[in-house]
This record gives structure tokens, sequence and C-alpha cells, in this order.
């Protein structure tokens, strides 16, 4: 679930790599908790199971700093969550009060990877390109409105400049930014109870 919930934190889609990173990090209970060959067994199981899928998007192949990983001689592959994910997990998922910057405001659904935004610097809101695309469908005076904070978007053609708007969330390797950042915060947080305990 740790993975999970870090793939949740960076839009619904992670990396091999930050599996791999995950795994060192010690979080887990133990350094290495699995093999290169546990590991790469454990996805393949994910997988098969629709808990992750591959995630292929020429956007995403842009030499990121994270591609290349000591634990990881092969090639990297991005994953975004499987729809089993949605399903088995929905409760547990619907907990995460802190992913709610990522429900789409017209379907209440989970946005991954990409998604419609606005142009207003202060509208935090995400959208399906489905869901904004059937939305702006509706609209018959040509003045397109953005259904979250009500500010104008500029579109003249909705088949070609709605595009302009659909923007990539996150990276998969972000994902070990995240991980990276758990861990400089769980050394701390001993520290900090050691503290309140001298005291």
């Amino acid at each position: 679930k740790l993975f999970l919930n870090i793939t949740l934190q960076n839009c619904g889609i992670s990396s091999l790599n930050a599996a791999f990173t995950l795994n060192r990090s010690g979080m887990l209970g133990i350094k290495n908790i699995l093999s290169r060959s546990e590991l790469l067994g454990l996805f393949k199981i994910l997988m098969e199971m629709k808990y992750i899928q591959i995630l292929d998007d020429p956007e995403l192949n842009d030499n990121n700093e994270y591609d290349e990983n000591e634990d990881n001689p092969g090639d990297n592959e991005y994953y975004v969550l499987g729809p089993r994910c949605f399903i088995d997990l929905k409760v547990w998922i619907e907990s995460k009060t802190e992913h709610t910057g990522n429900e789409c405001p017209l379907c209440s659904d989970y946005v991954m990877m990409k998604g419609f935004k606005c142009g207003n610097d202060r509208c935090p809101s995400i959208i399906h390109q489905q869901c904004i695309d059937n939305y702006f469908s509706s609209v018959q005076n040509g003045r397109y409105i953005c259904p979250s904070c009500q500010n104008g978007v500029e579109i003249e053609d909705l088949e070609s400049d709605i595009n302009n708007y659909i923007q990539v969330l996150t990276h998969p390797n972000n994902a070990i930014k995240i991980i990276n950042e758990l861990k400089i915060q769980s050394r701390k947080e001993p520290k900090m109870e050691e503290q309140d305990e001298s005291k």
C-alpha cells in the first residue's frame, strides 16, 4: 500500500525505478526486502491482475534524471494504476484525503497523468479530457468557462484548441522524489519524539 500511496501522490503514475528505490529505502522495514527477480515477478503479477498497467506515452520519453538506477540495470518502465485498484481499493483510496486535488470536479473520479487545466493559476482543479470535452460540447454561445473557477477559457475551435489546455501533470520517475522526501521525513520523526520524551 505504501507504493500505491506514493503512486497516488504522483498523479497515479510511477516507474520500476521508483519501486527499486522504495525497496532499498528501509521504509518497508529492512533494505532490499525483495531481490531484483522477486520485485520483477511481483510487478508481473500486479500487471496480470490489472492493478498496474504499462504506460507508453511519447511525451514522457524525455531522458528523465531518474531513468538510471544501480539496482535496475535493465530498462526503466513506467506504470499507471490499473482498473483493479479502483475496484478493490476504492474505499482506501477515497480515505486518502491528501489526494482530493486530483479529483475531477465533473465526475469525482481520480485524474491520472494528464488533465485539463484552465490556465488560471489560482484554479486548483484538474479535469479529465473526456469530461471537459463533454462539458464544452454542450456550450452553444461559444463562451467556454471553467466549471471550477468560472474563468473564461480562450477556445475558438474546440477540437484543436482544447489540446492547448491538456497537460502532463507529472513524470512517473517523480515518485522517486516523493520516496526520498518521505525517507528524510521518517528520519526526522524519531528525533522529534525523543525531544518530546526529554521534556
